[in-house]
């Protein structure tokens, strides 16, 4: 067992500063973009929306005795029903995630809502509907 935490001590993925800086940046980017939704768009969405999750592969991929498909060190993944394709998008750098949020970022500030069905509706005209409250 000593063996195994002296190889997580050397092999183990931590979060550089870059890391950090991306995913902070990545964050910053992505509830820019969900405030635009929400302000422009029919405001469809689920209760977990925008979710960021940092996950590192396994103790067999650590210990060094994982199976072939062993994980990346670390994933980021993001729950989004509303950006991502699937309702999860899976990135395996905080880079990747990051280049993603850009993405996102760069469509829905320039998309036009004034199409959807539902834009129009008022925070009270949801209520009446029983989706709660928006304030």
């Amino acid at each position: 067992m000593a063996h195994l935490h002296q190889q997580q001590a050397a092999g183990m993925a931590l979060l550089t500063a870059q890391d950090i800086e991306n995913l902070t940046e990545g964050q910053r980017l992505l509830d820019e973009v969900y405030d635009h939704y929400f302000e422009h768009s029919d405001r469809y969405c689920k209760g977990g929306e925008g979710t960021v999750t940092i996950m590192t592969n396994t103790y067999f991929d650590r210990a060094g005795s994982g199976p072939a498909t062993s994980l990346p060190a670390l994933q980021v993944q993001v729950y989004s029903p509303v950006f991502a394709s699937g309702r999860r998008q899976t990135f395996d750098s905080t880079a990747d995630f990051l280049a993603w949020t850009r993405e996102i970022h760069a469509e829905e500030m320039t998309k036009d809502h004034s199409k959807d069905p539902f834009a129009e509706m008022s925070d009270e005209d949801w209520q009446e509907l029983g989706f709660g409250d928006f304030s």
